[in-house]
């Protein structure tokens, strides 16, 4: 045979080897897929059963794939029979087939007992009641006004009277205050800035609200930031932090003529202070009017008054 056919005949030798080899390792990779495949289908997911009844839980801890290893008891607040939970936490991966232990409740030898009410009772008389009753008061007191219970005394617990808790349940007082409660006047007819400082004064908000005039009112009958209306009724009672409204007649207040109309320069700086404005005087020497005199304004008479707006008079002086 000659020596190239030899040649051949190896390398095709060599080749099935190599087809031989790549098929035996693509039979081992599918034999590892296929394998973790079912690896993968054969676990479980440990179910959420706390709360349940023995019945309930071994259901479905069974129809999800695990054995019941055992029960056993434990003291716990959950009524007795009931499960507390399982040797897994809920959620757990187990393969399927998993030995899993119950754990049900066999009731608690705490007893259950009333809070007591102790509303009206001064601190200690409210601590000795509630210690009596098995319970333990809290070192933390809270605070609250009250109308009618006098300053001092409790409340109100928490958790609250009536309600039923195990011995040793930490119980918390809330202490009166007293009334510290503010009764509101009528306030129409007043100035609104001297009522808003009082009230705010007590901790009350107050809002201020212009209020536009009913069709046919006259303006005139109305003076501005005097207070027409309120929110809250006399008589009435408001704690710190409430909210009153006071409203005043929404004006279109306009300047007066001062010339014609013989203001003295006094009325003007009260005008000007009452409105906002800000006033300059100018004098000027002449003897066709008498000393003090207003014989010009920058603004004319009729327009309308804008706070923070500039006024200027001019007087007159004989110059002495």
């Amino acid at each position: 045979m000659k020596l190239k056919e030899l040649i051949n005949i190896h390398k095709i030798k060599i080749l099935v080897g190599i087809i031989i080899l790549l098929l035996a390792i693509l039979a081992i990779l599918i034999a590892y897929i296929i394998m973790k495949h079912d690896e993968t289908n054969n676990n479980i997911v440990t179910p959420y059963v706390s709360g349940m009844t023995i019945d309930e839980a071994e259901n479905i801890l069974e129809n999800s794939g695990f054995v019941i290893k055992e029960i056993v008891e434990k003291e716990n607040i959950l009524e007795n029979g009931l499960v507390i939970g399982t040797s897994f936490q809920a959620g757990t991966v187990c393969e399927n087939g998993t030995e899993i232990t119950i754990y049900v409740s066999s009731g608690s030898t705490e007893e259950s007992v009333e809070v007591p009410d102790v509303s009206g009772l001064n601190v200690s008389e409210a601590i000795n009641t509630l210690q009596d009753a098995g319970f333990i008061v809290s070192d933390e007191q809270r605070e609250e006004a009250s109308e009618t219970i006098p300053e001092g005394h409790v409340t109100k617990t928490s958790p609250a009277a009536g309600s039923i808790r195990k011995e040793g349940t930490e119980i918390i007082l809330y202490v009166s205050l007293g009334d510290i409660t503010v009764e509101i006047e009528d306030y129409t007819g007043e100035n609104y800035n001297e009522v808003k400082g009082r009230l705010e004064a007590l901790n009350l908000q107050v809002i201020i609200e212009r209020r536009d005039l009913e069709e046919g009112e006259d303006p005139n009958d109305y003076e501005e930031g005097i207070i027409i209306d309120q929110s809250v009724e006399p008589g009435e009672r408001l704690s710190e932090g409430d909210r009153i409204t006071l409203y005043i007649p929404n004006l279109t207040n306009q300047y007066p003529n001062f010339v014609e109309d013989e203001y003295s320069v006094a009325e003007v700086e009260e005008f000007a202070e009452d409105y906002g404005i800000n006033l300059t005087i100018n004098y000027e020497e002449t003897t066709e009017y008498e000393p003090g005199t207003i014989i010009r304004q920058s603004r004319a008479a009729g327009t309308t008054v804008v706070e923070g707006a500039r006024l200027t008079i001019t007087v007159a002086t004989n110059g002495n």
